[in-house]
Parts: C-alpha cells; structure tokens; sequence
C-alpha cells in the first residue's frame, strides 16, 4: 500500500468516526470502512474539499520529521494502524456529538491554546478509549505520534466545517448502504454480478497479463480443448465475461499442463481478475486526462481479448503514474527545502534577539531567546542546535553566578547537560571543554549546597576530568592547569563527604602538576591557591601522605 493511499484510508476512516456530527453516525454493528467511503467518493466525481484535505495530512506527515522529529515511514506505519484502530475502538452513540460541544466550549474559552481545540480534545478522547482497551500497547504505538496524527487528521474533518458538512449526503448514503446490506438477501452464486476489484484483484494487473501474455512463447504440448462445455457458460454467465476474452483465455489455458478440474478452475480465477479489472479501469477518477484515457483503452482491449495492447496501455498507466508520483516527490522536496531555509532564518533572527538581550544584561530573556532558537532548526543543522544550547547554558550559568539560586544552578546544568548530548565527534574540542567545564562549575556549586548528597559532585569530577582530556596541555597549558584546579577543588569536596584518602590522594595528583604550570607562568595567585589546596591536603592526611606531596613554601617575591 502506497504512501497516499495508507493517508487516504486513515482520513475516510476518521471521516467515518465523525459522522454523527452531521446525524450519519455508523453503526456500532457496522465496521469503519475507509476504503469503501473513499471508493465511493471516487465514484460520484472529484471531490476539492476532501482531496484539499488529504493533501493537506500528507504535508504535514511529510513535514513532521523537520518539526517534530517524526521519520515518514514510522508515521506512515501508525496511520496505517489507527485506521483499523478507529473502526475497534469507537465513540458510543452520541458521544462524538457530546465531546464536540464541549470540545467548542473550551475552545472559545481559551482560543489561543492548540491543546483546547475541538480536534485536540477529540484526539486525547479517542487516545484515553484506545488506551483503557490497551489497543494502542497490544499494537505497540507510540502516544505522542497517534496524538500528532489523530490531532492533524481530526482538525481537517471537524476543524474545517465545510468538509464534514460537504460530506453529509455521502455519508448518508453510506449509512443507508450499509443498513440495505445488512436486510438484502445475499443471491445466489449463479446470479452474481462481476465482483469489485479489491486489494488483490487490481494491485498489479500489468504483472498478471504478462503471465498470460508470456505463455503464448513457451509451447507446451497439452490437450487443446476444454471438455466441459456446460462449465465453461457457467463461469462465462457467472462473470459476464465477453466471448473475445473468453476465447483468449481459453486458448492460453489449453496449453498448460493441467487437468480438466485445474483447467476450469484456473479459468474461473482468471475471469474474476479479468472482469475486477475492467471496472476498476472504468471507473471515474481524478486521474489526469491522458491517464484516463489509457486506462479506458486498456479496458477496451481487455473486452476484446488484446493481452498484448492492455499490457503496452497499462505500461503506459504505470509510467504516468511513476511521473506524477516523482513531480510530487520533487516538489515537496523543493517545499522542505525552503521550510528548512525559512526555519535556519527564523532561528538565527531569534538568536539575535537573544544577543540583544545579552547586551543589555537580560539574561533570563537571552536563555529564553536562544533556547527558542535551537528549538525551531530543522534535524540537519545539529552544529548551530549546539551553538545555541551552550549559549543559553552559558545565560543561565551567569544568572546563577550572580543569584546562587539553587533552581537557577540546576536549569544551568541540565542545559549543559543537553549541550553534551549534542557532542559528536567533529565537534571543536574548544566547544568540548567549555560544556564540560560550564556543566563542571554548576555542579561543584550545587554540591556545596547540598551537603548531604554527593550525586553532584561525582557528575562534576567526571565533567572536570573530561575538559581536561580535552585540553592539550603543551599547546594551551595555562587553560588545562585552570581545568586541573577546578578538577582538584571538585575532587576536595567530594573527599569531604565520603573517601576522604582515597579522593584527596586523587586531588594531590591533580593539583601538583597544575602548580607547577602556574608558577612557571608568573601566575602568583592561582599558584598560591592550589598551593593552599595542597597544604590542606598534606596535613590533614598527617602521616598517610605520599611522600612529595606537601610542596616545599615557595615566597611570593623574590628576595634581593
């Protein structure tokens, strides 16, 4: 089943589950059946409003990967699944009626909220039924993206009134259809009409006239006549199979290596194809003119027993197709294309916003701005997602400086949190060691206010021990000795709180060679702070010092 034709099913379904809004509701005895509401749309002529609408579900299922991080082929795999759903699990008599009203009510209450729409409302609904039923885990959907579609399908049936409203004497007919279904007597095999193609009867009529059209090349020395004449009209009256087709068909079977029963049978087979496939040719469409026609000439040759024109026809249907389904390819890409364009731009204005707020020291404003930011780029611009999270981490870590909120420090560090989750491996190892440094510094800050638990400084050691395997300490030492006494500091008030020797013996290592940079640099106060650092170290350790540790007292100035 094609792409279009799963989106066409899913909506006719929907329409189906909305049609008591318009007095056609269904019967709850009778199935959901999209397929046969879509058949019968296409059968008394276009209809503009409900192909508008299933152009419009196939956009936005289309552009749903961009906006809410939906693959095609997952969506495309849920819709096909909820318009069964619909049909099992379905709104009781009057319901769908009762819902809508108050579905408006909320909606004109708070008509800036997407959540209070009658469409909304309608789909968590259905997704609050379909999950008491267990429907949606014995199926195994995903909640999130049956609200997506449902919502999306939803406000194109109810959301816009002349759709259902202009559907009204189709679903009317429907219901009665059904109703006449259900209290006709069914008549008997000998009097049945030509069957309606169906999934299987018309998926490919080109690849079974090639198996007929094939056997004509490979002789096969068999009996040439068929030795039931009563059997043969049968089948003939039963199906109102032309005498051409007939004759055709006849002439292909009696080369084939079979019995009399295999040989009527398979004929009998062949007629249903046959006829299912004349009507389903026959009949009107919204297909381009030329399509039309080449469909009603492969018709035509069928009733005249011409395999070989029907197949070159067909052939020609197939290529027609093949063109209009690439046209729409290539246009929606072109259409993604310039949304994508269109979101990159919308963004880089809104990080703009955010840079003014910065300027003017509005730093709740400028997290806000860049979050907002990063949140609008389409899924391939994962390297400005980056940029923009680290600037709204680096907003929010300069409000907690200045606040030393603890609700400041932790929205901080989860957005540095995120900012390492969109590492990969091209990333700039600069940008590398600022995230984990910036998460670093959250943290030990949290970890001081929390005395009694040491989660937060465990996550700041191993984010400190990554900046500085990040830093190359020959190229920019003076940067990976500042990573090393940050790394020290977080290892001494973890040692505080549990495994003092292990944590301090552990911070010793790390601060002596950072020592030793800052000095050799002239760097008199950093190297007194790790000094101090050191000489905490050493003596509360006392004789379980490793030897070397307590560093001999250096003077700060040289004497003359």
């Amino acid at each position: 089943m094609s792409f279009f034709e799963v989106l066409d099913r899913f909506l006719a379904t929907g329409v189906l589950a909305c049609a008591g809004l318009v007095g056609a509701e269904i019967p709850e005895a009778a199935p959901l059946d999209g397929p046969a509401l879509s058949a019968r749309l296409r059968a008394s002529g276009p209809n503009e409003p409900y192909g508008a609408a299933l152009d419009a579900l196939a956009h936005a299922v289309w552009f749903a990967r961009e906006r809410h991080g939906i693959p095609l082929d997952t969506a495309e795999r849920h819709a096909a699944v909820l318009a069964q759903l619909l049909s099992e699990v379905r709104f009781a008599p009057g319901e769908i009626a009762t819902a809508f009203a108050a579905a408006r009510v909320a909606s004109d209450a708070a008509p800036a909220d997407p959540a209070t729409s009658p469409a909304a409302q309608l789909a968590a609904l259905w997704l609050s039924k379909a999950t008491a039923a267990e429907a949606l885990a014995r199926t195994a959907l995903d909640a999130d993206i049956c609200r997506f579609l449902l919502s999306e399908m939803l406000h194109l049936v109810v959301g816009r009134g002349t759709l259902l409203t202009g559907l009204a004497p189709v679903l009317a007919d429907h219901r009665t259809a059904l109703s006449v279904a259900k209290t006709t007597p069914q008549p008997s095999p000998a009097a049945s009409p030509a069957p309606e193609p169906d999934a299987t009867t018309t998926a490919s009529p080109a690849a079974a006239l090639s198996e007929l059209t094939s056997a004509r090349a490979s002789p096969r020395p068999q009996p040439t006549s068929f030795p039931v004449p009563a059997a043969v009209a049968d089948i003939k009256a039963r199906h109102h199979l032309p005498e051409a087709p007939l004759r055709r068909l006849q002439a292909i079977l009696a080369q084939q290596p079979m019995t009399s029963e295999q040989r009527l049978a398979r004929l009998d087979e062949l007629a249903t194809w046959l006829m299912a496939t004349i009507s389903f040719l026959k009949k009107p469409s919204n297909d381009a003119a030329e399509v039309r026609a080449a469909k009603l000439e492969a018709a035509a040759a069928l009733e005249a027993g011409d395999l070989e024109l029907a197949m070159d026809r067909l052939k020609t249907v197939r290529d027609h197709m093949r063109d209009s389904r690439r046209r729409a390819e290539a246009r929606i890409a072109d259409e993604l294309q310039a949304l994508r364009e269109q979101m990159v731009e919308e963004a880089k204005a809104t990080a703009r916003l955010g840079e003014l707020a910065l300027a003017r020291m509005d730093l709740d404003a400028a997290a806000d701005h860049f979050a907002d930011a990063a949140g609008q780029l389409p899924a391939n611009e994962a390297a400005l997602e980056l940029e923009y999270r680290q600037r709204q981490a680096e907003a929010l870590a300069a409000k907690a400086e200045t606040s030393g909120e603890p609700r400041v420090l932790e929205a901080a560090a989860q957005a540095f949190r995120l900012c390492r989750r969109l590492i990969v491996a091209d990333t700039d190892p600069r940008t590398r060691v600022r995230i984990n440094v910036g998460l670093g510094d959250m943290l030990m800050a949290l970890g001081v206010r929390r005395p009694d638990d040491t989660t937060a400084l465990e996550e700041a050691v191993a984010a400190f021990c990554d900046g500085v395997a990040g830093t190359d300490r020959a190229l920019k030492p003076m940067q990976w000795a500042l990573v090393q006494l940050s790394h020290g500091a977080a290892l001494v008030e973890l040692g505080q709180r549990r495994d003092r020797d292990r944590h301090w013996h552990t911070a010793a290592t790390v601060l002596m060679p950072a020592l030793d940079v800052f000095e050799s640099r002239g760097a008199s106060d950093l190297a007194e702070a790790a000094r101090a650092k050191l000489r905490m170290i050493a003596l509360a350790l006392g004789t379980t010092a490793a030897p070397g540790m307590l560093p001999s007292p250096q003077p700060l100035t040289k004497s003359a």
